[in-house]
């Protein structure tokens, strides 16, 4: 799945770090889980504060987008910034080309499904463009490309 996401700057910039945090779940500067210290942590989600709230919000992107949160379905995905110049949208027109990878197409709109039901960032987010793409396997010594999908 190929995804222009459309991203409003301009509004996002004007936000406070800290909700920005808890829009995505994650501390800016690190990287990490709001209930984590590095990057790669693993997302607690049931962690709560001294208040009781939970510590990543219910709406956080991170919190939408977790196979355990959705049914197990998993993908690998890679952002790209972009920036278009050219442009006449007031504000400018950025924002990322998103990639994901999955076997089945049911794994991406079951993770796009979550996150179109609550998720905090798309306040910031406009989906301008998408595509779904059929990407063979790799050959193997004396195939052919797409030899296993037609049974030879």
């Amino acid at each position: 799945v190929m995804r222009r996401i459309r991203i409003d700057l301009s509004s996002w910039e004007t936000t406070a770090v800290s909700a920005q945090e808890d829009l995505i779940g994650r501390h800016k500067v690190s990287g990490a889980p709001l209930t984590g210290t590095r990057e790669r942590d693993r997302a607690e989600f049931q962690e709560r504060d001294a208040s009781g709230a939970l510590v990543i919000p219910v709406d956080a992107h991170i919190r939408r987008a977790e196979p355990r949160q959705n049914g197990g379905a998993r993908i690998l995905r890679r952002g790209y910034n972009y920036r278009d110049a050219t442009t006449t949208i007031p504000g400018g027109d950025a924002g990322l080309i998103f990639l994901s990878y999955q076997r089945d197409p049911a794994q991406f709109i079951r993770i796009q499904s979550s996150l179109a039901a609550l998720d905090a960032l798309s306040r910031f987010t406009t989906t301008v463009g998408s595509g779904l793409f059929a990407v063979f396997p790799g050959v193997s010594a004396g195939g052919y490309v797409g030899q296993g999908l037609l049974g030879a």
